[in-house]
């Protein structure tokens, strides 16, 4: 009680005492970081973060507090353009990232990735694949991330790192080139399966569009290095059994 009766107490004499605008102070702190945010690479990098992140086991909660600070305040400055009569032109926005086109499936766009492994012939994989599959269509992926595991595994940490790289880059330059238009309303149901989603943050053929190219080209970065992970649970599924049949002779 006395750390947050002191914290009150400080607070309360800065604001109503001496007219200390912490919400100004937070705007200006991060104008520098929202203005690098809006270009290529800052989306590439707030895209990759989270996934490096996770790579490794570590939560991408950590950095959320910054970016969605950065995002909320770029998809409120696209609304309040869009109601001047002036286009959205901040790409940097949760609507792009998660409702949109980047992390299809969840961060990484691991949902390929778990079709995949729901037809493959490695049991292990085939089963992961079924138990994660409904929650990769609601875009979570943390019982992918960690049950595969893709985390602290690098034959799939590669291509899981890949696509947060290549298509961040592919859905800046199509947005910023005018072909899809940017969303401009805020959506907040990161869970919603896309293309639902996507319908519902750019409601127009070309976002659809550039959504199935993304699954393409997801898929076809995932395929690889999933072929190559299968083979090696094949083997060691083989392995197992050859042992069990030993044990019973």
């Amino acid at each position: 009680m006395i750390p947050i009766s002191i914290t009150l107490f400080i607070g309360y004499i800065l604001i109503y005492v001496f007219n200390f605008d912490f919400f100004a102070m937070v705007i200006w702190i991060f104008s520098p970081i929202t203005d690098i945010a809006q270009t290529l690479p800052g989306f590439v990098l707030i895209c990759f973060l989270p996934v490096l992140l996770y790579s490794f086991g570590i939560s991408s909660w950590i950095i959320t507090p910054i970016t969605f600070t950065i995002c909320l305040g770029a998809i409120a400055a696209n609304t309040a353009a869009v109601e001047a009569g002036l286009p959205a032109t901040n790409i940097t926005t949760f609507e792009v990232i998660y409702c949109g086109w980047v992390f299809i499936g969840g961060q990484g766009g691991t949902l390929p990735l778990v079709l995949m492994m729901s037809r493959s012939k490695s049991q292990r994989l085939k089963a992961v694949g079924k138990a994660t599959l409904v929650p990769s269509i609601f875009n979570i992926n943390e019982p992918v991330i960690f049950g595969t595991p893709i985390a602290w595994n690098f034959t799939l940490i590669i291509p899981f790192l890949l696509n947060s790289l290549i298509i961040p880059i592919i859905v800046y330059l199509v947005l910023s080139a005018g072909w899809v238009s940017i969303p401009d309303t805020l959506f907040s149901i990161y869970q919603m399966p896309l293309p639902i989603a996507t319908w519902l943050v750019c409601p127009e053929v070309q976002g659809l569009i550039l959504f199935a190219v993304v699954v393409v080209i997801n898929s076809l970065i995932w395929f690889p290095f999933f072929k190559a992970y299968e083979h090696q649970c094949l083997e060691e599924e083989a392995q197992q059994q050859d042992d069990f049949d030993l044990s019973l002779e």
